[in-house]
């Protein structure tokens, strides 16, 4: 529903404590008075090496890089990284580390995010040392070849291809990109960008995210003693330069309006109606804001959805959208607010779906939505959007590799880490005014706009883009 890791605000309740250092190691304790110990320590080269541990046979362990510490016309080829993960490397072949893969048992991937990027496995607690140096190997050693830059050129246009036929999907890119800069890293390439990739600029791309201090192993469900070992042991004699090669960009809000025209409006749901699709974005804040808090009850507050459920009712079902505006037209397909906070800046979103016709009319039901939630917000609605949000808190980090992003992610941007019962104090502080205030300042700027399909019925003065 929402990134767990932008709660940082709050400070109190996290003692920072050194201890002795041991092999040029520098070592701390982060130790929250209200939940499990995280322990971090920093290798001699400057590598970090952070864990909780957690009960069970398996184990999560990985690395998290920032992919935005490379020149921005490396960009591209950072996606090459990540689909080339775990392919082969300058030690051995890709039919070696398959083997080896399949052998262990376990799952391996590599995944990104727009300030993160995460080499990762999950495997029994006993084969952590093979798992680590497949990580080595992924991350320090890579072999990129011709054949497979050719072939996941090929993957990636076809991904492109299917992202733009799915609004859900293309949308959320579409308003990133006239949100912000050109410059600000997206989740999928542009097909002439994905021509100039070749094998020597994903090269180039790795050792620019790999050369900072940005580099960090994580590990959950590991002793801390054990992983800093194999940290020492597979990336202690790798060189980290004091900072990273190419400081990452501080992606500024510019706001504007991106229209994706098609052919004919996408027909994708149970009646086959064809549907236009409106998002509105607006600057919210970073996630180590102390308004993070508020921004998230906000959006757990206005809630919403689409119109049919798949998994079964009573998702949501008190959202503000899902009673005072999908309840109420029964022409309206889906009504979404979404949160995206990122380091340095966050996109608010509103989303809504419609028959081509309709459009207009719901743009503007969901807008008055929003300044009635600006204008009061109840005791009991306040209370159940901040239930809603402790309970998703929890229920995410009970999984073992959402524990594992949530902690290596808090770390890699901000040296800083609350556990969930951190965030649930810090909810349980957000009042009815505190909502209505950071509403007020989200929506006071430039918005942002992305179309989709046909949106003729729309009201122009949606397109200038203020308020």
């Amino acid at each position: 529903i929402f990134p767990l890791a932008p709660m940082l605000a709050a400070r109190k309740t996290v003692q920072l404590l050194r201890h002795a250092s041991t092999a040029g190691a520098a070592a701390w304790r982060l130790q929250s008075t209200s939940g499990p110990e995280m322990q971090l320590t920093v290798l001699s080269n400057g590598v970090r090496v952070a864990s909780r541990e957690t009960p069970g046979l398996w184990s999560t362990v990985g690395v998290f890089l920032n992919p935005n510490n490379c020149r921005p016309t490396l960009r591209p080829s950072v996606h090459f990284v990540e689909r080339l993960a775990f392919r082969g490397s300058q030690l051995r072949s890709s039919d070696s580390i398959e083997k080896e893969l399949e052998e262990l048992g376990g799952a391996f991937g590599c995944t990104s995010q727009r300030d993160s990027l995460i080499f990762y496995g999950s495997v029994f607690r006993d084969r952590l040392p093979q798992a680590m140096q497949l990580m080595h190997e992924a991350v320090l050693q890579p072999l990129y070849t011709q054949e497979d830059v050719d072939m996941q050129r090929v993957f990636s246009r076809m991904d492109v291809e299917h992202v733009r036929r799915m609004p859900e999907l293309y949308l959320p890119e579409l308003l990133h990109s006239v949100a912000y800069s050109s410059e600000c890293r997206s989740h999928i390439v542009d097909p002439e960008q994905l021509e100039a990739v070749t094998p020597a600029t994903v090269r180039a791309a790795s050792k620019e995210i790999t050369a900072g201090r940005n580099l960090m192993v994580v590990g959950v469900g590991v002793e801390h003693e054990l992983l800093c070992a194999l940290a020492e042991d597979r990336f202690g004699s790798h060189v980290v330069a004091e900072g990273p090669l190419v400081e990452a960009d501080r992606p500024k809000f510019q706001g504007g309006v991106t229209c994706y025209h098609t052919e004919s409006s996408p027909t994708n749901n149970a009646l086959r109606i064809p549907l236009s699709y409106v998002s509105l974005g607006f600057e919210s804040c970073a996630w180590d804001s102390p308004d993070i808090y508020a921004v998230s009850v906000l959006q757990m507050l206005l809630g919403g959805g689409g119109s049919f459920s798949a998994g079964g009712p009573g998702k949501g079902m008190y959202a503000r959208f899902y009673l005072n505006v999908l309840n109420c037209y029964h022409w309206m397909e889906s009504a979404v607010a979404t949160h995206h906070p990122r380091k340095h800046s966050g996109l608010f979103s509103l989303q809504c779906s419609s028959p081509p016709d309709n459009i207009g009319m719901a743009t503007k039901i969901l807008l008055a939505e929003v300044q009635n939630t600006e204008r009061f917000v109840g005791d009991a609605e306040l209370q159940r959007a901040k239930n809603q949000l402790k309970s998703s808190i929890s229920m995410h980090l009970e999984s073992r590799l959402t524990m594992f992003e949530d902690l290596g992610r808090q770390l890699l941007f901000s040296n800083r880490y609350l556990n969930e019962r951190d965030f649930a104090e810090n909810i349980d502080r957000v009042t009815a005014e505190d909502v209505s205030r950071v509403l007020r300042r989200i929506a006071s700027g430039t918005a942002a706009v992305a179309t989709y399909g046909d949106v003729s019925a729309l009201d122009p003065s949606v397109f200038s883009g203020q308020n």
